[in-house]
């Protein structure tokens, strides 16, 4: 009897420090899970903080790339203006100095056309002087004819 006794309490004695073992374990265990669930949680707000970062920085990128773009449209419609007005104050200019030459050239034309008119004059009293010169000079040798047939 003592010896089933014993053996019994043995057996319970077992039995309790398997029970014991086994509630350390599962108490373990669900410390375990506890803490995991935590570190699972820490991952997801991580995870869920560089996402908003990185939506965050794709957005700001977009937002740049927008900017850029619209600057750059501004740009190219403010060269587009620059250069039809430089186009305009070209033909403008391109226009006066058409003008220019041709008013240079009419009055050179009427510079030409009075030096010619006026050289056709010049020969005409020319023609006249040497008619004057000529009949003065035939007078004057006529009266040096005279002066010497009277001195002769």
């Amino acid at each position: 009897r003592c010896q089933v006794a014993m053996n019994r309490d043995s057996k319970l004695a077992d039995t309790q420090r398997q029970k014991h073992d086994d509630e350390d374990k599962a108490s373990a265990g669900m410390a375990f899970e506890v803490k995991l669930e935590h570190v699972n949680e820490e991952l997801r707000c991580q995870v869920a903080m560089n996402v908003d970062s990185k939506l965050a920085d794709i957005q700001r990128q977009q937002q740049h790339d927008e900017d850029m773009a619209s600057a750059a449209m501004a740009f190219d419609m403010k060269l587009q203006d620059v250069t039809d007005q430089l186009r305009c104050r070209v033909a403008i200019n391109v226009d006066s100095k058409l003008a220019d030459i041709q008013r240079q050239q009419h009055d050179d034309e009427e510079k030409a056309s009075v030096a010619k008119a006026f050289d056709a004059k010049m020969e005409g009293v020319n023609e006249e002087l040497r008619c004057q010169v000529a009949m003065n000079v035939d007078s004057k040798l006529a009266d040096i004819q005279r002066q010497k047939h009277d001195d002769e």
